[in-house]
């Protein structure tokens, strides 16, 4: 079913527990909006996808990818291999009050960090790890003011 073009190829994916996803699949997609409920995404395979969206091996666009499990995700696995991860804890809540608000009020916020592109480091995505639910979206985009390089910090 992936080997399709309008599925490989199309901007926002929602699937629901009637695809069995083989080991790469999800690498494959190029959708800017991703929903999985699906028991076979491994860890080890979202991790990857972290790790390309880390390293600038992302679909242009990307905006989100929220997945759905019955199983508890391993938090080791998933962050394993990313450097620089920002932790979000108190401070940075009340610097980005705002962000902060919407993602609590689309998912139930649990452990939450930024992990920054090394092709620019004022790029980042928000991941937000509950047991059972794993929501990325793309929040940090690199701006300029006065000459100088900050990250706006926005959801999808």
């Amino acid at each position: 079913m992936l080997t399709l073009p309008q599925i490989v190829c199309c901007k926002k994916l929602c699937i629901y527990e009637c695809y069995k996803f083989l080991n790469g699949d999800l690498l494959k997609l190029q959708a800017r909006r991703i929903s999985l409920n699906i028991q076979h995404v491994s860890d080890t395979e979202i991790n990857q996808f972290l790790i390309n969206w880390q390293n600038g091996k992302y679909v242009d666009g990307f905006k989100e990818a929220c997945f759905f499990s019955t199983k508890r995700r391993d938090l080791r696995i998933l962050l394993s291999g990313i450097e620089n991860i920002i932790m979000w804890d108190d401070d940075f809540k009340e610097e980005n009050s705002e962000i902060y608000a919407i993602l609590k009020r689309r998912c139930f916020v649990k452990t939450c960090i930024q992990i920054p592109s090394k092709l620019n480091s004022f790029n980042s995505i928000t991941a937000n790890f509950d047991n059972h639910m794993i929501n990325i979206f793309a929040t940090g985009k690199a701006m300029k003011r006065d000459g100088k390089q900050y990250t706006r910090y926005r959801m999808p």
